[in-house]
């Protein structure tokens, strides 16, 4: 008798592209927007929502926006970013989240989670660090016996 062995390989949804291999990305101060985009394999599974928190030093995740299958997206007031957050994309394979009017407070760590409806993947994650570049001043400081040039970043 013979038998017939069939190997499951247990795939499981997974990122192919995040915005950075860093996990930093820099932007300047009062740029007019930055985008962060993922790309995701979901490998069969049922996508229930996408969100996109910000990740509190004391403790727990801020949920900044939801994004649910053919639906618009859901920004929190929290944190300021209701009109300031837009999203481009499919749920269900990949996203990018917008933010518009970049401050000094945007900086800091964001997490992009993709939920599914089964128990054994119900969710991937991955985290970015937003780093705000502040405004460069070049000064020109002249005396009479030397000349001093100097550069000063501006913290605002």
């Amino acid at each position: 008798m013979l038998g017939l062995f069939v190997l499951w390989a247990g795939c499981k949804p997974s990122f192919t592209k995040t915005p950075s291999s860093s996990n930093k990305v820099y932007v300047d101060e009062g740029a007019y927007y930055t985008d962060l985009s993922w790309e995701y394999n979901i490998d069969g599974e049922s996508v229930t929502w996408v969100d996109f928190m910000y990740k509190s030093s004391v403790g727990g995740d801020l949920l900044i926006a939801r994004k649910y299958p053919k639906q618009q997206l859901q920004v929190s007031p929290a944190r300021g970013y209701q009109g300031r957050l837009s999203f481009a994309g499919k749920v269900s394979g990949n996203a990018t989240f917008t933010i518009w009017s970049i401050t000094k407070n945007d900086e800091g760590t964001f997490e992009f989670e993709v939920s599914f409806t089964s128990v054994n993947n119900p969710w991937i994650r991955n985290s970015v660090e937003l780093i705000v570049v502040g405004k460069l001043y070049v000064i020109n400081n002249l005396s009479k016996q030397n000349h001093i040039f100097g550069i000063i970043v501006e913290d605002v």
